[in-house]
């Protein structure tokens, strides 16, 4: 079987299953850093165990902290990979921006896929796959930078 899930940065599900079920597939879809009291270990868990992610805008900005214009760098993404061990580092860096899961008929990002991008996702702005979108009444959308982590499910964090 194989479990797609959010990495929480803190032993959440993904991790859960991979411990309880023999020989998973297990994909989280990104934010395995700056999303709970234990990155450092999440990542390590991850890498040791052959989980396979994706990388999130969170992931992105503890190794680039000025690579999303969009998100202003925070101090906390950088004491994660301060923290991290050089593999991990390396592991975290390795990490996709998407995965086609074809046995499944999957596709795993983590935010979105830009409009007319499914079958070129080679193409499409990195920022956007990796930050939540926005849908227009028109139909339209758009990368935004609401990361605001105030716990509520507007978009932010």
């Amino acid at each position: 079987g194989a479990g797609v899930g959010d990495g929480g940065g803190g032993g959440g599900a993904g991790t859960r299953a991979a411990s309880a079920t023999p020989n998973p597939r297990v994909v989280l879809v990104g934010d395995l850093v700056g999303k709970g009291p234990d990155s450092v270990g999440v990542v390590r868990f991850c890498r040791e165990n052959g989980i396979e992610a994706v990388r999130g805008n969170h992931d992105h900005r503890c190794l680039f902290p000025r690579d999303l214009p969009l998100l202003p760098p925070r101090t906390e993404h950088g004491r994660i990979k301060a923290a991290m061990a050089e593999a991990d580092v390396a592991w975290l860096a390795s990490l996709p921006l998407y995965l086609r899961l074809e046995e499944h008929g999957v596709l795993v990002v983590h935010a979105g896929v830009p409009p007319g991008f499914a079958d070129r996702l080679d193409e499409a702005d990195p920022n956007e796959l990796m930050n939540m979108r926005g849908i227009a009444a028109a139909g339209g959308g758009g990368a935004f930078g609401d990361d605001d982590d105030d716990g509520d499910d507007d978009g932010g964090g």
